[in-house]
């Protein structure tokens, strides 16, 4: 968690870092999931006013919940002991950290949070999370908490390298990703081919590539990007996909290379699909040939720098976005917080669909009983 409209409070940071090295409870509930789970797991009651509120212990809570998806909980009240108990109990429960952000959290709504007290509204960021408290000076501290999932705009995505899956999709999942990065690295190798098996399979679900090379750590991460963007520029989707699986497979062969770019346009030539979709664009050109080719045309884009620019317009978009590490996922609207959770992909296609209004195409419940089996097992 790191303090986004607050700078002053610097005692904060320390605090709120803690939390930066948790995982997500696979089998924890959270936002994304239905109303009626988290109220069970929170041990919520409804109260017979006609509007939908609930108490949790002393504090009022209420919800944002569109087709019955939690998307929003607020708690109001004081802040004494009893109420920090409880606040932090259900916003870990709605962040689907468990156990392990509780204490965490209550040292911070204990310890810190009163220092907000008259400031009005302040955001708190808590990993994806967005929480907004609006307190009042007095003891014990009390007002309002909020917790959700910052939305992202299509928009602000910008355009992918390449997408896999629907071709209309309602949901589009997406990595921030850089060829020299290890986690990458099996992300692309190891848990993308399970997505394409399962989530990917069905008709309302895509994937987009967006690059995101750490340059500042990676020397040949932003080269091999523009590479991948060549060969997605001149040959299409069908041929980037396997040589983004070829450029991870051979990372130690590459990434200690003074000039990588040689190699970049040399291995084309190990990727069918680039040489049968070059024989396509240029039926002059033989298939014996094509390959040749290909690799010829790719070290002329890298040449001409127009990859390069498409690469670093795509890194702007991403620091635009706030983000620092690779991989980093996006389902939807909203950043993924596990991505090697089925299940986490699941809830958040469900909040995507319901905040978006968007039906669910057949295979989502399917799809969300295999994700909760597959987490089940593991």
């Amino acid at each position: 968690m790191r303090p986004t409209t607050v700078p002053p409070v610097s005692a904060l940071v320390a605090v709120l870092t803690l939390l930066l090295g948790l995982v997500p409870l696979a089998s924890a509930q959270a936002i994304g999931d239905r109303l009626e789970t988290f109220l069970d797991a929170s041990g919520a009651v409804a109260v017979d006013d006609g509007e939908g509120a609930y108490r949790l212990g002393g504090l009022s809570l209420s919800v944002r919940a569109p087709s019955d998806v939690l998307a929003q909980l607020t708690l109001v009240g004081a802040l004494d002991e009893q109420g920090v108990s409880d606040a932090a109990a259900a916003l870990a429960i709605a962040t689907g950290y468990g156990a392990g952000i509780e204490e965490p959290i209550a040292a911070f709504l204990r310890d810190q949070a009163p220092e907000l007290a008259g400031s009005g509204p302040v955001t708190i960021g808590v990993e994806a999370y967005a929480l907004e408290l609006d307190l009042e000076p007095g003891v014990p501290t009390s007002g309002r908490l909020s917790l959700s999932l910052p939305a992202v705009s299509e928009e602000a995505f910008g355009p992918p390298a390449a997408t896999l899956g629907a071709d209309d999709p309602a949901v589009m999942v997406r990595v921030f990703s850089d060829f020299e990065c290890p986690f990458c690295q099996r992300y692309a190798l190891e848990i993308l081919p399970s997505l394409e098996a399962g989530l990917l399979d069905r008709d309302d679900v895509g994937f987009a590539f967006h690059h995101f090379p750490l340059t500042s750590i990676h020397a040949n991460a932003e080269p091999a990007a523009e590479a991948a963007q060549c060969v997605a520029d001149l040959y299409g989707d069908d041929a980037f996909w396997p040589y983004h699986d070829l450029l991870f497979e051979r990372l130690d062969a590459w990434k200690g290379l003074g000039d990588p770019l040689p190699y970049f346009a040399r291995v084309t030539r190990d990727v069918q699909a680039i040489a049968t979709a070059a024989a396509e664009v240029d039926e002059a050109v033989s298939d014996e040939a094509a390959a040749d080719v290909a690799a010829q045309r790719v070290g002329a884009c890298l040449s001409d720098g127009d990859a390069r620019a498409t690469v670093r317009a795509a890194t702007a978009r991403a620091r635009e976005l706030g983000l620092s590490g690779t991989p980093t996922v996006f389902v939807g609207s909203f950043r993924l917080n596990d991505f090697g959770s089925p299940q986490a992909y699941a809830r958040l296609v469900r909040l995507e669909l319901a905040v978006s209004g968007a039906q669910p195409r057949p295979g989502l419940a399917a799809a969300e009983g295999e994700a909760a089996s597959e987490t089940a097992e593991d």
